[in-house]
């Protein structure tokens, strides 16, 4: 009897390895349409257009054949029947290309749990991408509430959060961050999707009641819609959210944000305002521009300009102090943004050992500011 290469391994990157090396025995050539997609793929990882047009225009070769360098992998269901679960992109556009027989390696139909794991392991490690994908926030929280749901399908007793973590080779509080993306209704999630809501703007909702999202929506649609959305900013939107949280008046904190803010002196804004933060890979990229861009390798600028954030209020002791209060908030708002863009990125750094005192150094620097924030309350 040949041995079953996911046996003894159900760990979703175990799947996608062991599934690579299966590549490598039969592959066959099958009619597409005698292969139906997987119900949840495209729930769980979209499906862009413009990839399908990007793979049809390199399926489609000088001669006229259409060619797909890369087999899918499908099951067989027994009844003469195919059932994708990794390359529905290829497929779709193989199909529109004109093809007629794709490549694919056929293996037997898993049971369910399995075919969960298989899903996930093969279009998310199988990419040889990061599993936590933080530019598509709603996507990666579907696949975490799914292998959350075949857990518990598993009978698994542990922490959730933390085999969470494991499976998706992160930590548990970006598990949790990504777990409040799941709690919005769909229409707001589809709203982050599309880039229509800010992500951190969707977090801060995550815990809301259903009335109070549907309110800060309005009030949000409402800003959005004055003078081209010139005031729907990050920062405004979280004043939306905390006082919808606290059931206050919205509509007068968005009145006040439209009819107040031409009369803000120039004094009140951020002096503080730092270049974003990019990947190295960017940075080479951005030509003249680089100068005003940071790289995430570059540890003395994110040591400048996003640790020393949260000390810029030391020379704030001239100001009105509500107006310190709104400048320490919006300083705090803009740092914790650029430590998350650092902190969920696949950064590429030049010394572990100098990062790893930074971090402890942060986490040393914000423990002390929670209790120095409780002690104040």
């Amino acid at each position: 009897m040949k041995r079953d290469p996911f046996k003894n391994n159900r760990a979703l990157e175990s799947i996608a390895r062991r599934m690579e090396d299966g590549e490598k025995e039969i592959i066959t050539k099958l009619d597409p349409g005698l292969i139906d997609e997987h119900p949840d793929n495209e729930y769980l990882f979209g499906m862009p257009r413009e990839g399908i047009e990007s793979l049809k225009k390199a399926m489609k070769k000088p001669d006229g054949t259409v060619v797909c360098d890369a087999p899918i992998l499908v099951w067989d269901t027994e009844n003469g029947r195919y059932m994708a679960y990794s390359g529905h992109m290829r497929k779709r556009a193989f199909v529109e290309a004109g093809g007629e027989k794709i490549p694919a390696i056929v293996r037997k139909m898993p049971d369910e749990t399995m075919q969960r794991r298989m899903l996930l392991g093969a279009n998310i490690y199988g990419r040889n991408v990061n599993p936590v994908n933080s530019k598509d926030p709603i996507h990666t929280a579907r696949q975490i509430n799914y292998m959350k749901a075949t857990l518990v399908m598993e009978g698994y007793k542990g922490s959730m959060r933390e085999q969470l973590a494991i499976e998706f080779q992160t930590s548990g509080s970006t598990i949790q961050r990504y777990e409040s993306f799941f709690k919005l209704p769909g229409d707001v999630q589809e709203k982050v999707q599309n880039g229509e809501l800010p992500d951190t703007v969707a977090q801060a909702m995550g815990n809301m009641e259903s009335g109070q999202v549907g309110r800060t929506v309005e009030a949000l649609e409402r800003l959005k819609e004055e003078e081209g959305g010139k005031y729907f900013t990050r920062d405004n939107a979280l004043k939306i959210v905390s006082e919808a949280k606290k059931e206050g008046d919205i509509e007068g904190v968005v009145d006040s944000m439209i009819h107040e803010a031409e009369e803000k002196p120039a004094a009140l804004k951020s002096e503080y305002e730092e270049p974003r933060l990019v990947h190295s890979d960017e940075h080479e990229e951005s030509g003249s521009e680089a100068g005003q861009q940071i790289a995430f390798s570059d540890l003395k600028e994110f040591d400048d300009n996003v640790l020393n954030a949260l000390h810029i209020t030391e020379s704030w002791g001239k100001e009105e102090e509500e107006t310190k209060k709104l400048k320490n908030l919006e300083n705090l708002n803009s740092a914790l943004q650029k430590m998350e863009e650092v902190l969920t990125g696949n950064n590429r750094y030049p010394d572990s050992d100098e990062v790893k005192d930074k971090l402890k150094h942060l986490i040393m620097l914000a423990s002390e500011e929670i209790e120095r924030v409780g002690q104040a309350i």
